[in-house]
Parts: C-alpha cells; sequence; structure tokens
C-alpha cells in the first residue's frame, strides 16, 4: 500500500492538486536572460515549497527528437533563509528510476549541479554518461534560488546499458520533479553530496511542448558559457554538472571528466550450506515463510533464503531510532513507524528493480501498513480454476486466521485512536445508505456500499503477523534453516530438473553465503516465493520466460557467458498479465479533522505517546501510519458486463493538517494487464503499466468517484481539494497519467499466472494448478506472482492463504499411488515376511506360499468373474489408495492437520474447534455444561440412526444406494467371528491369519456382496470398496465403536483438504482419520457422521477375532473412489496410544 504520512504525505499530495495544470499547455513567460519558456509551476502550500520548470527547445524539436533543451529551475525554500535543494527528472514518464536526473542546490551566493543516476530504491550516484550542462545564469535570495541553462544529451542517457529517451517528436514530455528542506552534506562538491527525503514536494508533469520549439534556439544557447565546479579536492572525482552562477565564465561547456577510482576490498561471504535439501524456498516473505513453515512442520529438511536483512527485533533487526534504543523493538515492530520506509528506504527497499518493494526478512509484510482481510469469495472463484475456488482454500483459510485473526483495535487498551476522520467520512456514507460493518472480517463477501474500521494483522501492539506465527514455528524445527543477506542468482538444472541454486551474499551488508546449495537428489524441489519481481528475475537468469527478455540476460555482461544454454531455454510468459490496483487519489478537507505527524514520531515522538507505546504497546504508536480509515467497498457494473470491484481507503494526510487523502483501488473484475522484463543490468523494470489500458476500467473509476462524491455531499463543512469541486471525475480522471508514480498501489501481482493453459503452447499460464512451473520436474512459484487477476483488498493474507494451500497442493503430489488393490497386495507379499513366532515354523517359501493363496482367493472368488463381466475391475486398478501398513501416520506425501469441527455450542450460536471429536467433545461440555439437554432431540435421532443404520445402504456420495444383500452376506459378527475362529484361509476378508503370518486383502469385490438389483447397480467407477487390513496394525474393536458414538455425536459440517490427513476420533489405541487423495477440498453430505458410517462399514467387513475372543479387532481403509476420500480405521502406532 502506497502511504505516505505527515510532513512527507502532504507534499505528495499536493503534487496531485496542480497535476491537471500541469498536464495543459505551459504558460510563456520572458526572462530576464532573454529567453522565452514554457513554464509550469507548483504554487507553496503548507509545508510545500512554490517550484517552477521552463523549458525551451531547438526549432525543429517537435518534428525530429532533439536530446537538448535549454532549461529554467526556480526552487523555492521552505522557510527563509534555509537552502534545500531541488532536482528533475528527464526519464520517460518522470521517474526517478532508471532516468536521468539533475539535482540543484544553493552553496553561498552559487547554485551547483549534479547529474544523477539509481537503477533502484536508493540513493542515486553519479552519473557516467555523456550529458552535458552549461550555465547561463543563477541567482540565490531568501526565497528561492534559480539556475537557467543549457542541457546537452539529457533528453537521452546510457549508464552500464541501461539506456532511455524522452521523445520531443511527440509534442509531449512526462517531466518529474522533487524537492527538499535539508542542505546536502558536503555542499561544496557536487560528486559527494548526500541530501534527504523529497519533504517539500515532487511529482510528475505532463508537458505540452507546442511553443516551445524555438527558432531563436541557436542564440539564446550561446548564452551558455558559465561552469563552476565546486570544490572537491585533487583526489576527489569530478562530475558532469560543473556549477554555475554569474561569475565571468572560465569555459563554454561543461562535460563528464573521467573519475578516478579506488576498488573496495572484496567481500568474502561465507561458503554455502553443503546440505542437501528436501525443499529451498528461495524468498522469505508472505508466501516463502508460509510454505517453508508448513513444508518443515512435516518433516522435510527446508532451507528458506532471503535477499535481505533481518527485520524485526525477534529476527535480529538493528534499524530502529533513538528512542527505541534500549528495547528489542525495530521500526519494523512498531505499527506507527511503517511509514518510514518512504522517507529512509536505505537497506531497506530493493535496489535492482523500479517499483518499491521491501527486500529485509518479511517482505512486504515486514514493511507495509498491515491491513489484513479475509478474501472475498469472488477474488478466488472469478479469478482463479478449479482446485483454486473458494470452497477449495476454505479450509487453507480458516487455518490462516486461526493462527492470524486480525484486529481493528491494535491498541492493547482497545481503543481507537485520532477516529475523528473516520466520523466525518461515516457520517455521510451513512447518509447516503451505505452499511456499517463493525468487524468488516466477519463478513468477507459484503463488499458493496459498506464501510468500516480497517482490519490489522498486528498482535500485542506489534507487528505480528506471519513473521511472529509461521516463521517462529518453523525455526523451532531441527529441520528447518534460514539464512538472510542472501540472494538466489539463478537456477542450476538441466532441462526441467532442477538440481540446485547458485547463491551470492548481501554486497550492502558483507553478509550472507554464497556457492551453490543442492536439493536432495532426485526428491529435492525448489520453490521460488521472491515476490512479484523477484520470482520473475530468477526465471529470467535461469533461462525461463519470454524470448526477448532471455536474450536480454544473454547479452548481459555479467550473466551471459554462463547463462544456461539456449537450446535449454524454456519459452513461458513470465512477466506478463502483471497487475496492480488502479489508484486514483484524491483530496478533501473538514476542520474536525485531527493530524498526528508519524514522520515526526521517528525523531522526536511525543514523550505521552512514548510511554504509553513503550509502556504498555497502547496509543495512537501502536496504529499503522498515516491513520488509515475508513475503509468503503463498493461495486460498479461496466458496459462490458463485468462487475469491477472497489476499495476506497481514507487516511488523514493531505494538503493541510485537516485534510484526508481517499484512495480509490480498483481491484476484482478490472481487465487492464500489463508486463515487466528485466534490463541489461539486470534490474526489472515495468514495461507496460498495467493501469486503465481498457476504457471500461476507466469509466468504471470515474463511476465509482462520482458515486463517492454524491455519497458526501451532504457532509457540512466538508470541502474537496482533489478533484476541485468545479472539476467533474471525468476531467480528473483523465488528466492525470497511468504510469506507476501516479497510480501504483504497490499490490503487484500476477508474473507467472497460474492456470491450466500451458504457456508454452501459446496459453497464459507460467504454472499449473500444483504451482508447478510448466516444463520442469521439480520447480514450483509460491507467491502473489500466481494470481491470475487482481483481488479486493490489500492481498497480504490473500497471499498466506495461497501459500497454505499450495503447500498442500505440492506435498500431495508425493502421495503413494498404484494401479489396483491386487498389485498392492503382490508388492506386499513380495517383500521379505516378518520373523515367525519361535512356536511356528516359518515357510521355507513365504512368497510362494502367499501368492498362491493369494492367486486362489482371487480366482476362485465369484465377485471376480462378475467385476470382469461387469467392466469394473479398470476401474478398481485405476483407483488410488492410501496405504495403511506403516505405523507412520499420515502416509508419505499427506500433510496431516487437525480437524475442524463447526459445532453449534448453543442454540444458534455457531464456534469452530479443533482436534479430535473426543477433545472436541470436551471442550463443547466445558463451554456448555447443559449441551446434552439443549440437543437432546438432536442426539437421540444421530443415535438412532447408527442403530438402525443399514451396511448396505452406503455408497459413495457420487452413486446410489446398493440394495439389501442376501442373508449369507449381512451374517453377524457372532457368525462371522465363528469363521473366523474355524477357517481364516478363505477368500476375502472374513478374518485374518493367525500372527505372524498377515496380509492385505480386498473385502470380496466391490461394496459389501456381489450380488447386486439390477436397478441399484452403481455405474463404473461408482462404488467402494474396502481394504483389510491384518496383524499388528488392527484397532480394538470396542474402541472403534466409541470412536463411531463420538463421531454421531457431534453435528456440522465436515470439509478436508487435497493432500490433507486429519485423525478424527482416537481413544485408548484405536483411532479413525480421512485422507483426501483428490485434487480440490471435500465437505461431506452429512458431516462427521459420513465417516463414522463409512467406519461402521470397516466393522462389518475387516473384523477379526483372535484366540477365541482373547482378541477382537478392527484394520482397513474404506475407499470411496468417486469422491476420492479414504476412511482409516487402525491403530495409532504399535506401542503408542492416544
Amino acid at each position: 500500500m502506497k502511504f505516505r504520512s505527515g510532513r512527507v504525505a502532504a507534499f505528495a499530495v499536493a503534487a496531485l492538486s496542480v497535476q491537471p495544470c500541469l498536464a495543459q499547455e505551459p504558460t510563456m513567460v520572458k526572462h530576464e536572460s532573454g529567453i522565452t519558456f514554457g513554464t509550469w509551476s507548483a504554487a507553496a502550500g503548507g509545508s510545500q515549497a512554490p517550484f517552477e520548470f521552463g523549458m525551451a527547445l531547438p526549432e525543429n524539436a517537435l518534428t525530429t527528437d532533439s536530446t537538448e533543451y535549454i532549461g529554467l529551475l526556480r526552487c523555492g525554500k521552505s522557510s527563509k533563509g534555509e537552502g534545500g535543494w531541488c532536482g528533475l527528472s528527464h526519464g520517460e514518464s518522470g521517474q526517478m528510476i532508471g532516468a536521468l536526473l539533475l539535482v540543484a542546490w544553493p552553496h553561498g551566493d552559487q547554485v551547483l549541479t549534479s547529474f544523477r543516476y539509481v537503477t533502484g530504491y536508493a540513493f542515486p550516484g553519479v552519473y557516467k554518461g555523456d550529458a552535458k550542462l552549461t550555465q547561463i545564469s543563477s541567482k540565490v535570495t531568501d526565497d528561492y534560488f534559480e539556475v537557467t541553462y543549457r542541457c546537452q544529451g539529457c533528453l537521452a542517457w546510457e549508464q552500464d546499458g541501461d539506456a532511455g529517451k524522452a521523445s520531443t517528436s511527440q509534442g509531449f514530455l512526462v517531466l518529474g520533479r522533487a524537492s527538499g528542506s535539508d542542505t546536502p552534506s558536503s555542499p561544496e562538491c557536487p560528486d559527494k553530496i548526500v541530501h534527504g527525503f523529497h519533504d517539500t514536494g515532487f511529482g510528475q508533469y505532463g508537458a505540452v511542448l507546442e511553443g516551445l520549439a524555438r527558432s531563436e534556439y541557436s542564440q539564446w544557447a550561446g548564452l551558455a558559457t558559465k561552469t563552476v565546479s565546486g570544490s572537491c579536492g585533487v583526489s576527489s572525482p569530478t562530475t558532469t554538472a560543473a556549477t554555475m552562477t554569474s561569475a565571468p565564465p572560465t569555459s563554454v561547456e561543461t562535460t563528464v571528466p573521467a573519475t578516478t577510482t579506488t576498488s573496495a576490498p572484496a567481500v568474502t561471504f561465507t561458503p554455502a550450506p553443503s546440505s542437501e535439501f528436501d525443499y529451498i524456498v528461495v524468498g522469505a516473505g508472505a508466501g516463502g515463510i508460509t510454505v517453508a513453515d508448513k513444508l518443515s512442520e512435516k518433516g522435510h529438511s527446508v532451507l528458506l533464503i532471503e535477499k535481505g536483512p533481518p527485520s524485526t527485533g525477534y529476527w535480529g533487526g538493528t534499524m530502529r531510532p533513538d528512542w527505541l534504543n534500549e528495547t528489542k523493538l525495530t521500526r519494523f515492530d512498531v505499527p506507527g513507524l511503517c511509514n518510514q520506509i518512504w522517507a529512509d528506504s536505505v537497506g531497506v527497499a530493493c535496489t535492482d528493480m523500479d517499483q518499491m518493494a521491501g527486500c529485509v526478512l518479511g517482505g512486504g509484510v515486514a514493511v507495509n501498513a498491515g491491513l489484513w482481510w479475509k478474501p472475498h469469495p469472488l477474488d478466488w472463484d472469478e479469478n482463479f480454476p478449479a482446485g483454486w475456488k473458494s470452497s477449495d482454500t476454505r479450509q487453507a483459510t480458516d487455518r490462516v486466521f486461526s493462527r492470524i485473526p486480525g484486529t481493528v483495535r491494535p491498541s492493547q487498551d482497545g481503543r481507537i485512536y485520532y477516529d475523528q476522520g473516520f466520523n466525518v467520512l461515516s457520517s455521510g456514507l451513512s447518509s447516503a445508505g451505505w452499511q456499517r460493518i463493525d468487524e468488516p472480517n466477519s463478513s468477507p463477501d459484503r463488499k458493496n456500499r459498506t464501510f468500516g474500521h480497517s482490519t490489522f494483522m498486528f498482535s500485542g501492539g506489534e507487528r505480528g503477523g506471519p513473521l511472529a506465527t509461521y516463521l517462529k514455528t518453523a525455526s523451532e524445527r531441527p529441520n528447518f534453516r534460514l539464512i538472510t543477506d542472501t540472494s538466489v542468482r539463478r537456477l542450476i538444472r538441466s532441462g526441467g530438473r532442477v538440481t540446485g541454486v547458485e547463491i551470492e551474499g548481501n554486497p550492502a551488508t558483507g553478509h550472507g553465503y554464497a556457492g551453490v546449495v543442492n536439493v536432495t537428489a532426485s526428491t529435492g524441489r525448489v520453490i521460488l516465493s521472491a515476490g512479484v519481481f523477484g520470482t520473475a528475475k530468477v526465471l529470467f537468469r535461469s533461462g525461463i520466460g519470454p524470448a526477448d527478455s532471455l536474450a536480454t540476460v544473454k547479452a548481459s555482461a555479467s550473466d551471459g557467458a554462463s547463462m544456461i544454454s539456449e537450446s535449454e531455454w524454456i519459452d513461458l510468459p513470465v512477466g506478463y498479465n502483471l497487475v496492480d490496483h488502479v489508484n486514483t487519489d484524491t483530496i478533501v478537507d473538514h476542520p474536525d479533522v485531527v493530524f498526528y505527524d508519524f514522520y515526526e514520531a521517528w525523531d522526536h515522538p511525543n514523550p505521552s505517546d512514548e510511554q504509553k507505546y513503550l509502556g504498555s504497546r497502547t496509543g495512537i504508536l501502536a496504529q499503522a501510519a498515516p491513520n488509515i480509515g475508513p475503509l468503503f467497498w463498493e461495486e460498479v457494473r461496466g458496459a462490458d458486463g463485468v462487475v469491477r470491484q472497489f476499495q476506497w481507503t481514507a487516511r488523514v494526510e493531505g494538503t493541510t493538517n485537516t485534510s484526508m487523502t481517499m484512495s480509490m483501488y480498483l481491484g476484482r473484475g478490472l481487465t487492464s494487464r500489463g508486463r515487466m522484463s528485466i534490463t541489461s543490468r539486470l534490474d526489472t523494470r515495468v514495461v507496460t503499466p498495467p493501469y486503465l489500458r481498457d476504457d471500461n476500467d476507466r469509466l468504471a473509476v470515474i463511476q465509482s468517484l462520482d458515486n463517492v462524491r454524491a455519497s458526501l455531499a451532504a457532509v457540512q463543512n466538508l470541502t474537496w481539494h482533489v478533484p476541485s469541486l468545479n472539476q467533474t471525475s471525468e476531467a480528473y480522471v483523465n488528466s492525470l497519467l497511468t504510469t506507476p508514480a501516479q497510480r501504483r498501489a504497490n499490490h503487484w501481482m500476477g508474473t507467472t499466472k497460474l492456470g491450466t493453459d500451458d504457456g508454452r503452447s501459446g496459453g497464459t499460464a507460467v504454472i499449473d494448478t500444483n504451482t508447478k512451473v510448466y516444463g520442469t520436474d521439480n520447480l514450483f512459484v509460491v507467491d502473489a506472482s500466481i494470481f491470475p487477476g487482481m483481488v479486493t483488498s490489500n492481498p497480504s493474507a490473500m497471499i498466506v492463504i495461497a501459500a497454505e494451500h499450495a503447500a498442500t497442493k505440492i506435498m500431495a503430489l508425493d502421495k503413494f499411488r498404484h494401479f489396483s488393490p491386487y498389485t498392492h497386495m503382490l508388492v506386499k507379499l513380495a517383500r521379505k515376511p516378518r520373523v515367525a513366532a519361535a512356536t511356528k515354523k516359518a515357510s521355507p517359501f513365504p512368497f510362494m506360499r502367499n501368492f498362491v493363496r493369494l492367486s486362489q482367493d482371487i480366482m476362485h472368488s465369484p465377485s471376480f468373474y462378475f467385476l470382469i463381466f461387469t467392466g469394473l475391475v479398470p476401474t478398481i486398478f485405476a483407483s488410488p489408495v492410501v496405504p495403511i501398513q506403516d505405523d507412520v501416520f499420515p502416509p508419505p506425501g499427506f500433510v496431516l492437520t487437525e480437524p475442524r469441527f463447526q459445532v453449534e455450542i448453543r442454540p444458534g450460536e455457531h464456534i469452530t474447534l479443533n482436534g479430535t471429536v473426543q477433545k472436541v467433545w470436551a471442550e463443547m461440555l466445558r463451554l456448555n455444561p447443559n449441551y446434552e439437554t439443549d440437543f437432546a432431540p438432536q442426539l437421540a435421532k444421530r443415535r438412532a440412526a447408527l442403530d438402525a443404520f443399514d451396511i448396505a445402504s452406503i455408497a459413495t456420495p457420487a452413486g446410489p444406494a446398493v440394495g439389501p444383500l442376501r442373508s449369507d452376506a449381512t451374517a453377524g459378527l457372532g457368525r462371522r467371528q465363528a469363521e473366523d475362529r474355524a477357517d481364516y484361509s478363505h477368500g476375502g476378508c472374513r478374518g485374518c491369519p493367525r500372527p505372524p503370518d498377515w496380509m492385505l486383502c480386498m473385502h470380496r469385490g466391490y461394496e459389501y456382496g456381489y450380488y447386486w438389483p439390477e436397478q441399484n447397480k452403481p455405474a463404473e467407477g461408482d462404488g467402494d470398496w474396502s481394504e483389510c487390513l491384518c496383524h499388528r496394525y488392527q484397532a480394538d474393536i470396542p474402541y472403534t465403536r466409541r470412536n463411531i458414538d463420538y463421531l454421531m455425536s457431534v453435528p456440522g459440517p465436515a470439509t478436508i483438504e487435497a493432500g490433507e490427513c486429519q485423525r478424527v476420533a482416537c481413544m485408548h489405541n484405536s483411532g479413525i482419520s480421512w485422507c483426501n487423495l483428490g485434487n480440490s477440498s471435500w465437505t461431506t453430505p452429512t458431516g462427521f457422521s459420513w465417516i463414522a458410517h463409512a467406519a461402521n462399514a470397516l466393522l462389518y467387513n475387516c473384523d477379526s477375532l483372535w484366540d477365541y475372543g482373547e482378541w477382537w479387532s478392527i484394520g482397513g481403509t474404506r475407499h470411496h473412489p468417486g469422491v476420492q476420500i479414504d476412511v482409516i480405521v487402525k491403530n495409532v502406532g504399535v506401542g503408542f496410544h492416544c
């Protein structure tokens, strides 16, 4: 979220207020030098300093691109007599990054200048290109400083292969400006200056060039004769921009001289870890932290690699203001300091991209304002393919919000501070019929003409979020390792197989690791979670992406010679499908609004506020800057039939201390898309901004602005500053540039789109629905870049949910699958038999004996021929099953999660409880001791249903119920047990051999018998069947019956995610579990009683009686191929108990 608060915010939005006029034709002014300039200006306001820029162009500049101009910079001082600085961007869109910058400042009676260049969010360095600046005149007064100059080679630039230009022949330029109040350090030497943040204004200038191309240009250019070089000393390199004064000329022009540099000592980084890892996760942001925690939770060895340094105090971060020095907190811990990144981004912001992003541990969730939204169901349903719908991600959502519930009242005293702005706007919204939601996350689908306070991920008055939850639990495991200050240069791969990653340390900090770290041979995987731009960059450098981006890497000085062979490039649309919330800022003013200067709190916090926060985590500093709220939402249906979702985020900042900025975010439903790519310096750039490229998006923005202006019209004393009262919404929206600097929300998504249309074959997707990169065997992506489209609100929570869901899908790919239960039995029989008991001699040919028995059992069973003739054998052979032979649960590749019972604890009061049904039952009785009385009729009905339950009535939910079986197939337990004692070598599963012999067998073919009434015969693939388990893995029947009874006693829906296993009931040594073998979540039609019914079926099919009643047990799996669900009854492990 792009927030700037306090004094800085005021200047940012003040620049917006002049944007409409700056996009108009210039005002022609004849300067005292005799030159006629076309000028654009920004008036003073609040702490905003006045600014004026003028330009004159060569006579043919409107037909042939000119690389030079004559300029005027007149920069006002924020306070009389102060120095300050101002600057100009010549970039194609007036941007700071990747553009030639000119900075000017007063020094004595001179005005000095310097050309600068930067490729990321860092302080710009000296430009090394061919620009020339010669001065015509300069002036320094108490109120302003001014310089007129000729700028040659300034409208086209190149540095280290990174080139750009501004085209005058188009008749329009976009120029940027910035100014600050502080005097640069080392002001006497242009090459050595360092200045502060642009706290007295910045903005972009849509400069219409009509009238600026002049026949007098050559004459005026001859006036540029002055050079002032400053005083850098003999050992200091000199720079491009000579300083200019009105003193007599010393030369005709100033060029960029060669510089003398001294190489810094090479940094030696720690050698890369020598261990192999099951998973290497690249990037410790919202997605990477979450997926690393889930993988390590299941016992996989995981290496999490973070490019930046530690952030919060818990993880060893050290960046803090002085008033936090005696604490363990850093700037990232304190919510009220979150906007500091806009004033001081050194060591925090990524320096290899042209957009603001946090390159510290935690990424965006370490530096943002912490807004934490439960997704609108349509965010999943409209954007994502099957397997990623809201029903599929529901359980992941529950897990995330059980760990990070969020709060609308971050201050630990439960108060909301400085709420005057919220009250002003909410009064107008309420009067206009908008509905207030006190806890917006309680109704995530109510996002049309609703409003409320923001929800934050903060906990305990500190940042919290994934850093305090997922990363913390991961770090407590011995199979997890985190390294920081280490970036991944590229993947080491051969074809589609990734064997490791090449890493390098952080030269800015001198810390980190270098070398190659490998994944586990044959089974290891790499997951990219480096963010929308970082993940794409790793892919580009690894030979995965569009041909033009890969060619750029191939031609680069650093990667070209060592890049993977072109024959192994994978052509995928990486970088396309770029989306962001379209941001349109508006400003209103009301006398009741109270401003709080969060930036002032960095150096000089209010003593009372400081004491409140440090003593009890209360007060305004426990809230996010810049005093956010209300949030309000609406939907707009476009002429194209698409419903577009808007979120308005209001905050107390603006042109005055009683102003509020309302940022309108166009989200879900937007159809415009952009693209990012990579430069020869291997920095990432937005090459096609994704804003309002579809006119229906633009019209929807206009409509939403009209709607909000009408809704707030009744608020007395409310004044509109931007747009102004006499400016239409359409005129205002049309006047704004569609550049990232003007319209970004910094909620970037989409560059490695998830989908089913393989990008290698002309599709739009980079990864499949398991998040695996197309064309690779073991490379995955889990971060914001996988999102196919834009979402309703700030996306942090949704990224964590996506990572939870993705982890389940990735691990589910390991599931043990086989073609048939018969194959499974043969594999088991072929293994070395267990040692025979001392009282029984083991057969010298155990495999042959068992194989013969198995063959006879299968061939002699009537059900075998029935299956062949009815065509059901292929269905069974294709059915995946859960292996139940191991003591370890869950089986390999499955994720063990706690069951989630949604129960009605009192009539009309529903809650979610986690744990086995026994634990849930105990908690229900604790919360409501009268539960059994309150729900006596319902409990009696459920238990009666089980008592009267007809085994033959169970069928898969996807198919019909079977009819009654013959009497000999439904004999009671007594008869079955007698048969077991008499003969355990018959076909089917009526009893198991005595220990130590053991076997797995399928119960008599399909369902519970093999006689089907014709009208109830199941369709192919619909039938359920049992696989029985004998010997030491069996559970005790009495405890299993009690488990079933518990499951029948607790009502409520039961849902399980793909790849999950849950032990839903456990007593003594006996458990009932279920596993989802499918690719999407599934909810039972009858709650947990459905599991109870399946377990009851296993009681009928798979019971055994040992040693004439001394051991009464059961073991087996009930397979439901139609829905890919297995219900398992077995013990919890030899020697273990619940």
